[in-house]
Order: structure tokens, then sequence, then C-alpha cells
């Protein structure tokens, strides 16, 4: 679930001004998900790459 909170974090102006939750649906699919190893590193790397799209390439 850290991954995914960091993933609404970044970039994100809200965080100066607000909450900035993942949804208990999003939580609980992650926990269901996340039976193994693979699938968690299947998690990490989904997460990661919805931060990447959101580096600003300047």
């Amino acid at each position: 679930m850290a991954i995914a909170t960091l993933s609404a974090c970044y970039n994100n102006p809200q965080v100066f001004q607000g909450v900035v939750k993942i949804r208990k649906g999003q939580a609980v699919t992650l926990m269901m998900q996340a039976t193994n190893m693979g699938a968690v590193r299947s998690i990490i790397s989904q997460y990661s790459q919805e931060i990447l799209q959101k580096v600003s390439p300047h």
C-alpha cells in the first residue's frame, strides 16, 4: 500500500493543501493481490511505472 500512496502523492499539489490517500477499495485490492513475492513485485512494478510516467522530462 505504501507504493500506491507514493504514486498518489508524487507530483500532486494536494499534498501541500490537504490529505492524499488511496481509496479503501484500492487498499483491499492490493492486499488481496499480494499473495506471493511475484505478485508483490508486479504491484511494485505497476506503481513504479505510474510514478515514472509522472516524472517531467525537463
